[in-house]
């Protein structure tokens, strides 16, 4: 049985792709002092390339950026400063995931959230879409000293949520940083299928596949017997 749902963040509970794109076209205009001599096209196209659709950190990210860019040293800090502050506010809810963590919520679930990242950003990421108060636990790479797809941060999860790893499900887009780091840990994984992260072809598909947030609660209800 089900007692507690893990949910991943970044393209999971929040539609990353037009969240970062309109914080992109923004940054360049706030930022105009230290980016006006590159054009907007180029600044969105080549930050999006170095970015990898949020797999590389962004402290990583703006220094290889203001590199490509040609830009100084001292405009790598001005954006990576400018993206702490100011990209929490794009953040873009998925129109499934707050019924479908309301209803969660509402049947009992204990829910919580495990996320790579740092913590100033994510939390202003869940304070921006609403949806905080509803996580009994928050397990931030940044605080924690580990990241998905370790074993340990899913362990811990369980432990401060009081169950088992089996008695928790671990819903997330990333095959092999999300699901397949749940399953390794021991515990039970759902994938939300995404584009932009297919899942690998050498390796099996998993036991739950999600085609949107919405089908979580059926999942979690139909393992508890009709909770």
């Amino acid at each position: 049985m089900i007692q507690a749902v893990f949910f991943d963040l970044d393209e999971t509970l929040i539609d990353r792709a037009p969240a970062i794109r309109a914080f992109v076209v923004d940054q360049h205009a706030r930022c105009a002092s230290v980016l006006e001599a590159v054009p907007l096209d180029r600044y969105r196209d080549t930050f999006l390339d170095v970015e990898q659709f949020g797999r590389i950190p962004k402290k990583t990210v703006y220094p290889e950026l203001a590199a490509k860019l040609g830009l100084p040293e001292s405009a790598a800090k001005i954006l990576l400063d400018d993206y702490t502050e100011f990209y929490p506010r794009y953040a873009t809810l998925r129109p499934e995931a707050k019924p479908a963590v309301e209803t969660l919520h509402g049947l009992g679930v204990k829910l919580g959230v495990i996320t790579n990242g740092v913590a100033e950003v994510q939390y202003g990421k869940l304070d921006s879409i609403g949806l905080r108060p509803f996580f009994e636990v928050i397990l931030i790479s940044s605080i924690e000293g580990v990241s998905k797809p370790d074993a340990e941060i899913f362990l811990r999860a369980a432990s401060r949520i009081g169950e088992a790893e089996g008695a928790c499900l671990y819903v997330g887009d990333n095959p092999r940083v999300d699901i397949i780091g749940a399953e390794a840990a021991g515990m039970p994984a759902a994938w939300l299928e995404n584009q932009e992260s297919p899942w690998p072809a050498e390796v099996p598909l998993p036991r739950r596949i999600l085609a949107t947030l919405a089908d979580v609660v059926p999942l979690v209800t139909a393992a508890a017997g009709g909770r």
